[in-house]
């Protein structure tokens, strides 16, 4: 799921983009991994950034300090975690090592 303006807006307004700036490397490197497994398991083929994002989002799903930052603003909702994900991906895809 890509990122749209409108879910941008709800992460800005939530303090989710401040958070992942502030723990920007850390995301940036679940991403490279991600994408790393996602091409290893390819074996070939185009890895697009919705592909990678499948992979990511377990990570992002049990990441202990996303959670809090989640609890803090009681945001329960699953699709949080797809935000998220999307975000995270928006913002690293640039610089994924491909």
């Amino acid at each position: 799921m890509a990122l749209t303006l409108e879910i941008e807006q709800r992460l800005e307004r939530y303090g989710l983009v401040a958070y992942f700036d502030a723990n920007r490397a850390a995301w940036q490197e679940n991403a490279q991994d991600a994408y790393d497994y996602t091409k290893k398991a390819f074996a070939g083929a185009q890895v697009r950034p919705d592909d990678v994002a499948k992979t990511l989002r377990p990570a992002v799903e049990i990441d202990k300090n996303l959670r809090r930052a989640l609890d803090a603003k009681k945001l329960s909702e699953k699709y949080w975690i797809d935000f998220f994900t999307s975000l995270v991906i928006d913002r690293a895809w640039p610089t994924i090592r491909m």
